[in-house]
């Protein structure tokens, strides 16, 4: 579990690239959708399906398919157009799909570099502030340290060190101890 941990930081840069780049997304996408159902009926309507067996594009949904697969480049085989004004129209939707494709992740890109930025300088912050803060609780330290040791050399100074010294300390204190119990009452 250790070994996924140290990428967490890439994943939550990922998410939120994710949401600042959606609502950019939503039209390019559209525009992708609408582009492959247009091409799909030009393929289904110029290429002509006389024979079920040996046609291609028996229906829009196959059209529509294989403008997807060869917008996006991944060109399965197994659909092809027979004529040459088709070809020349599959050859026209990969460059479109090339262009239309690198134009997305351009943008998708741009956001994750900025996203990425944005991050680090947040985690540079949080680390300001956490070494500012350790640094006040450094110094608060010393202060306490100081005021403990002057303490000691007071205590050292003024500690009682035979039996008598100690009654006669202990009698002074009760004295002290009633005098502020009768002032509270």
């Amino acid at each position: 579990i250790f070994r996924y941990m140290k990428d967490v930081h890439v994943v939550v840069t990922v998410i939120y690239t994710a949401k600042r780049v959606a609502p950019h997304l939503l039209l390019p996408i559209f525009f992708f959708v609408l582009f492959n159902i247009c091409a799909g009926v030009l393929f289904y309507f110029l290429e002509p399906c006389y024979d079920q067996y040996s046609c291609d594009f028996q229906d829009l949904f196959q059209a529509v398919f294989f403008c997807v697969v060869t917008m996006t480049t991944v060109g399965y085989g197994d659909q092809e157009p027979l004529y040459d004004h088709t070809r020349f129209i599959a050859v026209l939707v990969m460059l479109f799909g090339a262009i239309f494709l690198s134009m997305m992740l351009a943008l998708v890109g741009s956001e994750y570099l900025t996203a990425s930025t944005e991050l680090t300088q947040q985690k540079i912050e949080e680390a300001k502030a956490m070494l500012a803060k350790m640094r006040e609780d450094k110094m608060h330290r010393e202060v306490y340290r100081m005021q403990i040791d002057t303490l000691k050399e007071l205590t050292k100074e003024t500690a009682p060190k035979t039996e008598e010294e100690v009654e006669v300390f202990n009698l002074e204190n009760s004295m002290v101890w009633n005098k502020f119990r009768k002032t509270l009452a």
